[in-house]
């Protein structure tokens, strides 16, 4: 791991002696792990290059593939080294069918067999109150349990690698090796796209951070499934209340796989979904008519106490909540707990205070009341806060920018952040090499990240390089609800039409460009620069100059009026016949720009794109 890491980071080879050195083991090992490092760098198409008399090295265009193996862990000093080895021993016991000997073990660490042998040994401490264990026999290792909590326990690890992260756009990107081997990026897909449009259908009320548990729950089913294992389990719920769950579990299995109909498959699956608080709206069961009774008290209390509550979407919050609560508690696993709890505790004191007095005066008091734990008080407290009138947004946060990209792409999407946040503060840009250093963004109050980041004590946003919708989206979230938007229930329909109109409006007042058709302008100008003839010697310089000179020159364009200039429509006749391909497919670009972003383009807006590209002579 520590020589693909320097592989990645490194300019020039790497000679022997500096990897003996820099490791601190002998000549013989070095041989050994390179040997080892080939054999993992050809599983994803790498080639390890190997100059005589000079060293190590692989080419710049297949590094992005190396980051993929350590899973992005940028900092050293951020890895529990022996916590990552465990959680890959545990998955990939998982993933097998059959006993691991213990150098087949060994070797999925890259650690020594005396080494190995005594990491299990601390695994099954950790582990034995799940009721799982790795047993050791003449044929080999192997983890062994009930079916339900060896999944919990696959799906609990497989979550420890992806729970720090705000969207599903690096969720594949960050999985552990032994999962991908299971699950390809186009299977992954496909149960994304089938688990949203089920998830639709029924109306399913689940956080952004549930949501992520959901997936890893599925890849984790469908694992397990293939490898021929059966959850045959003997857990049941309440037919009624329950009803709307298992026809969610049963619709989604018909959809996802081709086997593993089994009723105590089904039922397995629905405890996952209780004891994630994850709730199935339609058909909604017999715990539906208490929750409505509880939060009609509770909101008439708010109102009564003039409390500054947006009360329709807080009621409709409430009894999603409330009713997931009653239904958890109903079953003997049922469990509320709140992974932000001390969070919220700090961060929105007076909506938990008065969460607490909700909980006293209002739902114990009701003959319909259930036992309400701090875990519970803090999901409350975040509705309120969600639904808070005079709630402050982060007023002016600072923030920096990771670019894995070229430093032209990198300095796009800092002005493009600029230009749709412009509360938002960018103190600069950082390079994977800086993100090692955590006195480097320690004053900032998060990262915008185009490279997938584990937790580095700060909040990561990960976003595509130009900044689309759904980027904007989950920066306004954090901006809006801070570090509790990982735990607040996605239910929102309003759509970012408002906001984006207030952000792109220009002078006129009926325009605004959105980011969706904004992007759309830059990938085809891209798709032109790069399919120029090399005479014209396009570069990043060029790239970012004509980037940047498109969104300052926006507000231009929808003013922009018709000009006669005889020598600027020279200029562009001298274009046309001797750059005649370049002429065609600007023209192309010109039409795009018009028709999408319903502006107009005269000749000398044109003739600044030339500029850029075509060398004019003396005097022209």
């Amino acid at each position: 791991m520590n020589i693909i890491k320097k592989l990645y980071y490194s300019v020039t080879p790497i000679s022997t002696e500096m990897l003996c050195s820099s490791l601190n083991v002998s000549l013989r090992t070095i041989r050994y792990d390179m040997a080892q490092v080939k054999e993992i760098l050809a599983e994803i198409d790498v080639e390890l290059i190997v100059k005589s008399g000079v060293g190590y090295t692989v080419l710049n265009r297949d590094k992005s593939k190396l980051s993929s193996i350590f899973a992005f862990d940028l900092s050293e000093e951020e890895i529990d080294e022996r916590t990552f080895r465990k959680n890959t021993i545990i998955l990939t016991l998982l993933v097998q069918r059959r006993p691991l000997s213990l150098t087949q073990l060994a070797h999925s660490v890259y650690i020594s067999e005396s080494s190995t042998s005594k990491c299990v040994h601390e695994i099954n401490e950790d582990i034995k109150a799940s009721g799982c264990v790795i047993e050791a026999s003449n044929m080999g290792y192997m983890i062994v349990g009930l079916e339900h909590q060896l999944r919990i326990l696959m799906t609990e690890k497989i979550m420890e690698t992806i729970s720090t992260h705000y969207n599903l756009l690096d969720y594949y990107d960050v999985l552990p090796k032994q999962i991908k081997q299971q699950v390809s990026p186009e299977r992954f897909k496909v149960i994304i796209l089938i688990l949203d449009r089920v998830n639709h259908q029924f109306h399913v009320w689940l956080s952004q951070h549930s949501f992520m548990k959901l997936i890893s729950a599925i890849i984790t089913l469908e694992i397990r499934i293939n490898l021929g294992f059966r959850d045959n389990g003997s857990q049941t719920f309440d037919h009624v209340a329950f009803k709307s769950e298992r026809h969610y579990c049963e619709f989604l299995f018909e959809h996802l796989f081709t086997t593993c109909h089994e009723e105590s498959e089904v039922w397995g699956f629905i405890s996952f979904l209780v004891d994630e608080g994850i709730v199935v709206i339609s058909e909604e069961g017999n715990t539906s008519h208490v929750s409505h009774i509880l939060v009609d008290e509770i909101i008439e209390y708010l109102i009564h106490h003039n409390y500054p509550i947006d009360p329709l979407p807080l009621a409709d919050d409430l009894r999603k909540h409330i009713n997931g609560s009653i239904k958890r508690q109903r079953v003997v696993l049922a469990k509320d707990f709140n992974p932000l709890l001390n969070q919220v505790k700090q961060q929105h004191a007076e909506q938990f205070e008065l969460a607490k007095r909700i909980n006293e005066n209002v739902i114990q008091k009701s003959p319909y009341a259930y036992a309400v734990s701090e875990d519970e008080l803090s999901f409350i407290a975040i509705y309120l806060y969600k639904n808070w009138l005079k709630k402050p947004e982060l007023n002016h946060p600072k923030v920096y920018v990771a670019c894995a990209s070229s430093r032209g792409v990198s300095k796009l999407l800092e002005t493009r952040i600029k230009h749709v946040f412009p509360q938002i503060e960018v103190l600069g840009t950082l390079t994977i090499n800086q993100m090692l250093n955590k006195k480097r963004y320690q004053d900032a109050d998060f990262i915008i990240s185009t490279i997938p980041v584990k937790d580095i004590s700060i909040p990561v946003i990960h976003v595509t390089q130009l900044l689309n919708i759904k980027d904007i989206e989950q920066i306004q979230r954090l901006l809006n609800y801070g570090i509790v938007s990982r735990v607040m229930p996605n239910t929102s329909k309003q759509s970012l039409g408002e906001f984006l109109e207030k952000q792109f409006q220009a002078s006129n007042a009926n325009t605004y460009i959105s980011v969706e058709k904004l992007s759309s302008v830059i990938l085809n100008i891209l798709d032109v620069l790069m399919s120029l003839d090399e005479k014209y010697g396009v570069n990043d310089q060029k790239i970012l100059g004509i980037l940047i000179h498109c969104i300052l020159a926006i507000p231009r364009w929808i003013e922009s009026k018709e000009v006669h200039d005889a020598f600027v429509m020279k200029a562009l006749d001298d274009i046309e016949t001797n750059h005649n391909v370049v002429y065609i497919q600007f023209e192309q670009v010109f039409d795009l720009i018009e028709q999408e972003l319903g502006v107009l383009l005269n000749i000398q807006e044109r003739m600044s794109f030339f500029d850029y590209i075509i060398e004019r002579k003396d005097g022209q």
